[in-house]
């Protein structure tokens, strides 16, 4: 937790203005130590961003392992090329 603060306070060493590929970010309304905001915050600034908000979720996604995969999956067969 403590390196996610850290992460946090100082800067990235980018913009994430400048991140071309898309990014996802998951987020459960429910997360006692990453508050909503600052994860709709970080999404408004990917230029490609799919945000998927749980709204019974905390902070980790246990539940839901094998949707996020299949979700990642997916969407890396159907941007590969046979």
């Amino acid at each position: 937790m403590i390196d996610d603060c850290c992460c946090y306070a100082r800067g990235w060493g980018f913009e994430t203005a400048t991140v071309s590929p898309e990014v996802q970010v998951w987020h459960g309304a429910r997360d006692p130590l990453v508050p909503l905001d600052h994860a709709l915050a970080l999404a408004t600034t990917l230029p490609r961003c799919c945000m998927f908000l749980h709204p019974d979720e905390g902070h980790h996604f246990f539940g839901r392992l094998s949707e996020i995969l299949s979700i990642l999956l997916d969407r890396d067969l159907a941007g590969a090329s046979p």
